[in-house]
């Protein structure tokens, strides 16, 4: 998981560089998945035998990913941090049918 996040890091500070193959040192299969993951964009220019990216950087999904799961942020309490943020409109419709329910008793 380490090379996911630094991945994401060094895309978030605009650091990786602007071509990724097999000699840049990062590593392919953590940054495709990033990539087929729609966390990091980048222009592909494999050719048959090497796999190769163009003007890698990272997406909004990516910076969210990154700040809710980073090991020692806030949010690291993960996935209930995350729900809460994006069904917000859905706790607060059950808390106005539990509200309404219980004030019709």
């Amino acid at each position: 998981m380490t090379n996911f996040f630094q991945i994401l890091k060094l895309a978030e500070q605009q650091q990786l560089p602007r071509l990724v193959d097999g000699t840049t040192g990062i590593d392919l299969h953590a940054f495709k998945l990033l990539r087929d993951s729609h966390l990091i964009t980048a222009i592909d220019a494999s050719a048959d035998e090497s796999d190769c990216y163009l003007e890698p950087s990272i997406t909004m999904a990516g910076l969210d990913y990154l700040h809710c799961n980073q090991p020692g942020s806030i949010e690291s309490t993960g996935k209930v941090a995350w729900f809460v943020r994006n069904y917000q409109w859905l706790i607060a419709t059950a808390i106005a049918l539990v509200d309404t329910v219980t004030a019709n008793k």
